[in-house]
C-alpha cells in the first residue's frame, strides 16, 4: 500500500508525503524510517501538556518525492 501511495503522489505531481505518529509507536517509527521517510518535525504539546512524561510526543515524518 505504501508504495502504491509513493507511487500516485508522485504522478499527481506532490511534492512530499507527511504522517505523524507518537514517540512511543517503536514499530510504526522504525517501518516509516524503513520506507525512506525522515523526521521533518515534532510537538511537544500536540495531545496533552505533559506529553513529554507520558512518552506521546508527536513526530512527524516527510518522504520526499523526487
Amino acid at each position: 500500500m505504501m508504495n502504491f501511495v509513493k507511487r500516485k503522489a508522485k504522478e499527481e505531481g506532490r511534492r512530499a508525503l507527511i504522517l505523524e505518529t507518537q514517540s512511543s509507536n517503536v514499530a510504526a517509527i522504525s517501518f516509516y524510517l524503513k520506507q525512506g521517510f525522515q523526521l521533518g518535525g515534532f510537538d511537544l504539546s500536540a495531545y496533552h501538556n505533559d506529553d513529554v512524561a507520558r512518552h506521546e510526543v508527536r513526530l512527524e515524518f516527510v518522504y520526499f518525492l523526487e
